[in-house]
C-alpha cells in the first residue's frame, strides 16, 4: 500500500500531472458534449422543450469552458505552483467560468425571445439579438473588472464625455436604431408580415436589423429600407390584425343570362375551389383557418355585360394568387358547361 502511495506522490509532483488533468477533463467534457448531442437529436427520446432549451444553452463552447474551469481548479488543488502561476490560473479559470455563464444566459434569453416571436407568428429580429448580446458582453466585462478591483468609473466618465461627440456624428445611425426598436416594441410590424409602403415597396419583412429593415418582394429580391423611413411611412400591413383577408374577383355575364343561375353556379365553383385548397393544405400537414362563406353581388349594368364581384376568403396574403388562379380556371370551365356567356367588346369596321 505504501508503495502505491509513494508512486502516486511521485506522479503528482511530475511536471506532466497538470497537463494530464487538463487533457483528461477536456476529453471528458468532449465526450459528454457528444453524448448529449446524440441524445437530444434522437427523436426516440421525445426530448421536452425545456430540456432542448438547456441543451441549446450549454452545448459546445460553454461546456468546454466549464471543463477548462474545473480542470484549472483541480490543477490548483493537486499542485502547488508559484504564486504568479497560481494567479494566472485563477484569472483564466474565472474568465472561463464567467464566459461560459454569460453565453448560457444569453442563449437562454435569445431562445426565450425567439419562442415569444414564434408564438406571435414572427421569426425574431437581428436587432433584438444584437442588443441582448452587446448587453451581456458589457455586463461580463464589468463583472470581470470589478472582480479584480479595477474601477470602471474612468471608463464611464470617458464614455460620457465622448458619447456626446459620438452621438452628433452618428445621428443617422442612432435614428435608425431607435426607429427599429420602436417598430419591434410597437408590434405593428413583425418579421413575417406582408406589408406595402406608401412609396410603393411591397413584400414580406424578413428581418429588422440595427439600421435597416429587409423586405423580400415578389421576385425574391431584397429591398433594404432604413428603419427611420419605415417608421415615418404610411404602411399597409396585410397580416394585421389578422392574416386572413377577402379577395375580390370581378366578373361580367351577358344580358341574356339567368342571374339566379349565374349566382348559384358561381358560388358553387368558389366553394369547390376553397375545398380543394383546404384538402391540399391538409395533405401537406398544414391547417388553414375555416374560410368565410363566399359571396357575390351584382353592381353594374355595363354596356355589354352585367358585372358583379365575387368575394372569397383566403388564409393569408400569399394565398390569394393561387385562389384567384384556380377560381378563374374553374369558373370558365363551369360557365362553358352551363352555357353562361361572358361577353367581350366587339368592333365593326365599315369601309367608306
Amino acid at each position: 500500500m505504501n508503495i502505491f502511495l509513494i508512486e502516486y506522490d511521485k506522479y503528482i509532483d511530475s511536471p506532466f500531472f497538470p497537463l494530464t488533468i487538463f487533457v483528461v477533463m477536456v476529453a471528458a467534457f468532449w465526450c459528454l458534449n457528444r453524448f448529449l448531442k446524440s441524445y437530444v437529436s434522437n427523436p426516440k427520446h421525445h426530448v421536452r422543450h425545456v430540456t432542448e432549451m438547456v441543451w441549446n444553452a450549454v452545448h459546445d463552447v460553454p461546456l468546454y469552458l466549464i471543463g477548462v474551469g474545473i480542470a484549472l481548479w483541480l490543477m490548483r488543488v493537486k499542485t502547488t505552483p508559484p504564486a504568479e502561476v497560481a494567479e494566472v490560473f485563477h484569472g483564466v479559470q474565472f474568465l472561463a467560468l464567467l464566459t461560459a455563464a454569460i453565453i448560457i444566459v444569453l442563449r437562454v434569453i435569445i431562445r426565450f425571445i425567439e419562442g415569444k416571436a414564434q408564438q406571435a407568428g414572427s421569426k425574431g429580429t437581428t436587432l433584438l439579438v444584437t442588443l441582448v448580446e452587446v448587453t451581456g458582453i458589457v455586463f461580463g466585462v464589468i463583472i470581470f473588472l470589478g472582480a479584480y478591483g479595477i474601477s470602471i468609473a474612468p471608463f464611464v466618465t470617458a464614455l460620457g464625455i465622448g458619447g456626446m461627440a459620438v452621438a452628433l456624428g452618428l445621428q443617422e445611425t442612432l435614428a435608425n436604431i431607435f426607429s427599429g426598436l420602436q417598430l419591434i416594441l410597437s408590434r405593428q410590424i413583425i418579421v413575417g408580415d406582408h406589408i406595402k409602403l406608401s412609396s410603393g415597396e411591397e413584400g414580406e419583412v424578413t428581418d429588422i436589423t440595427w439600421r435597416y429593415t429587409t423586405i423580400q418582394i415578389a421576385t425574391k429580391n431584397y429591398v433594404i429600407v432604413p428603419n427611420k423611413t419605415i417608421a415615418a411611412a404610411t404602411i399597409t400591413n396585410y397580416d394585421r390584425p389578422q392574416k386572413n383577408l377577402a379577395v375580390v374577383v370581378a366578373v361580367g355575364v351577358s344580358y341574356d343570362s339567368d342571374l339566379d343561375k349565374v349566382e348559384r353556379v358561381t358560388l358553387d365553383v368558389a366553394r369547390e375551389v376553397l375545398k380543394e385548397i383546404e384538402e391540399e393544405a391538409a395533405h401537406e400537414g398544414r391547417t388553414l383557418p375555416t374560410p368565410a362563406e363566399p359571396t357575390m353581388k351584382y353592381h353594374t349594368l355595363a354596356d355589354s355585360s352585367i358585372n358583379f364581384n365575387v368575394v372569397i376568403s383566403v388564409a393569408d396574403y400569399a394565398s390569394q394568387f393561387k385562389v384567384k388562379h384556380e377560381f378563374i380556371k374553374a369558373l370558365m370551365k363551369r360557365y362553358r358547361e352551363e352555357g353562361i356567356d361572358i361577353p367581350f367588346p366587339t368592333r365593326t369596321i365599315v369601309n367608306g
